[in-house]
């Protein structure tokens, strides 16, 4: 907007600056404005060393009041948005806390007036103009004598404004012009430092978010060097060594600077593999290793594009979990200890019913040997070898808990289920429940732990009995079945008991949810823990009412 374009008279700014100065005045005047500009000049500078935005402002209103040797100067800085509270004031002088001042920012019609008249005026001539107007009233009470509009383009930045002179004399046109030249020389440069204000705390405001997250975060630009950083990531690159310390000291840094082969092995490689496709993909149980230990992270890759034409920053999330790996190993542990304690007490009263059988037949067999009942003592010697054979496959294959690694060997699935079931069928449990097998004859052998398959297995009938019975079902059905198709294994156990809710079959393998009143959830829990060592999973068909089938899909070789 140019100045010819004002609508207030001529009057507010008198006669020229030509007609109203003699030669030295105006010599004069030149050198206070080239005074004024190299001031302003070496603020601009010391912004540029110490970006403070209020030191800038202060010292701005200083050199406002030095060069009109006025009683007192002020500032009213808008917000970029005007929705975004109010304006902040800047003075010296009799304006210091003066909040009228504030308002004449915030007044809509004032504001509309100082988008169209950018030459400074006096405040008198502001009162002729809006005579019953509050603010400009009290602008007269505060002692202002002349303001100067901040306009940039068609935004008011803010105002300028001074009092009194100290020693009681007018200001003339050309000290009024004086400050206008003031004004726009300032404008520009105050609006760019409110922008950068805004954007210092803006990123200032982005890094407290990120300091506040746990998870380390860490940002590459396109070329994949390090930008940005929180808290958490530098503790974490810290933990692991005094070489972590140094090699990320400085932004910068390459990615494979930050992320070393010798203390993280293969983060580079697979953060790279998974940066492209969608967003937001996670790196499971990466290992990193410290000087003195090694821990584990999940880490999550994404990343975010700026424009078309740049490439995209990446952003890599990583989050510790080696406290959570350390619980599940200890949780673990406490399953298997549960398992056993329970087990144990199945067994010795399974084993103690073999044992009756023998003693029983071992007196039928004595008192037939005594009768020379030679028949019947060999129908008790075959029961006895039956019985004895019955415990021996039982004991070796169920009796070994005092381990839970896999070590796997090459075994028979159908023969497994074979041993297990001539176990599980004696119990009383299963008196009043019909067993059906469905095995694949052509299922061969394969890799797997046969002792905690055998486990697995006896977990889901015991589960499966145990809604039959929670079911009160008349005819209890149990199915065990056994399927071959390409490279996978699956085997079914399916039970008509009464199902599962499915609020409680979605974490079955993660918690101890159980549905049994008496229960403790951890025979689930370490099935899962079973499969995830044989890599494979399970998957759950149940029906509330109707029953469950669990079907656990098993590969027939070692993962590729």
């Amino acid at each position: 907007m140019h100045r010819e374009n004002l609508t207030l008279s001529d009057t507010l700014m008198g006669p020229t600056l030509t007609s109203r100065m003699s030669l030295p005045k105006v010599q004069h005047l030149a050198e206070r404005q080239a005074l004024a500009l190299d001031a302003l000049s070496k603020l601009a500078r010391q912004f540029a060393g110490n970006p403070n935005f209020d030191q800038l402002v202060h010292a701005l209103v200083l050199t406002i009041t030095g060069q009109f040797a006025s009683s007192g100067a002020f500032v009213v800085v808008r917000n970029r948005s005007e929705e975004m509270g109010q304006p902040l004031l800047y003075a010296t002088g009799r304006f210091v806390n003066k909040t009228p001042l504030i308002a004449l920012g915030q007044c809509h019609k004032l504001t509309t007036f100082f988008r169209q008249n950018i030459a400074p005026f006096r405040a008198t001539d502001l009162v002729a103009v809006y005579p019953d107007n509050d603010v400009v009233q009290e602008l007269l009470s505060c002692g202002v004598q002349v303001i100067a509009p901040l306009v940039l383009g068609e935004k008011l930045v803010g105002l300028m404004g001074i009092g009194a002179r100290v020693n009681g004399a007018e200001y003339d046109g050309a000290e009024i012009e004086f400050l206008g030249t003031l004004a726009n020389s300032v404008t520009p440069f105050l609006a760019s430092s409110i922008l950068f204000r805004d954007i210092a705390g803006l990123n200032a405001w982005h890094l407290e978010i990120l300091n506040s997250v746990k998870q380390g975060v860490f940002v590459f630009d396109g070329e994949r060097r390090l930008s940005k950083m929180n808290d958490a990531a530098c503790a974490i690159l810290e933990s692991l060594g005094p070489d972590q310390r140094r090699c990320t000291t400085q932004l910068g840094e390459m990615i494979e600077r930050v992320f070393p082969e010798t203390v993280f092995p293969g983060w580079t490689q697979q953060i790279e593999a998974h940066s492209t496709g969608r967003r937001g993909r996670v790196i499971e149980s990466l290992v990193a290793r410290g000087s003195d230990s090694e821990r584990i992270f999940n880490v999550r890759v994404g990343e975010i594009g700026h424009s078309e034409a740049a490439k995209p920053d990446l952003v890599v999330t990583v989050d510790d979990i080696s406290k959570q790996k350390d619980t599940e190993h200890h949780l673990f542990e406490l399953e298997k200890f549960a398992e056993k304690g329970m087990l144990a007490s199945s067994i010795g009263h399974e084993l103690n019913n073999y044992l009756g059988l023998i003693l029983g037949n071992t007196e039928v067999g004595q008192h037939a040997l005594e009768n020379a009942n030679l028949d019947k003592v060999a129908s008790c010697l075959a029961k006895l070898k039956d019985s004895v054979g019955k415990m021996a496959r039982f004991t070796a294959g169920l009796m070994d808990y005092s381990r839970m690694e896999t070590r796997q060997t090459t075994a028979d699935l159908n023969a497994i289920i074979g041993d297990v079931l001539s176990f599980v069928t004696v119990h009383k449990k299963f008196k009043r429940i019909t067993v059906d097998i469905d095995l694949d004859p052509t299922l061969r052998p394969f890799l797997m732990d046969p002792d905690q398959i055998a486990q697995l297995l006896l977990n889901f009938l015991n589960n499966a009995g145990d809604a039959i019975t929670e079911a009160r079902r008349s005819e209890g059905r149990i199915t065990v079945g056994t399927r071959q198709d390409g490279r996978k294994v699956t085997l079914a156990v399916s039970d008509n008991g009464a199902g599962i809710p499915p609020e409680v079959r979605d974490v079955l393998f993660q918690s101890r949810k159980t549905t049994k009143e008496k229960g403790h959830g951890f025979g689930l829990v370490t099935c899962g823990k079973i499969v995830e060592n044989h890599h494979g999973r399970v998957t759950i068909d149940t029906e509330v009412g109707r029953g469950t089938t669990f079907t656990v899909h098993l590969p027939l070789g070692p993962p590729a």
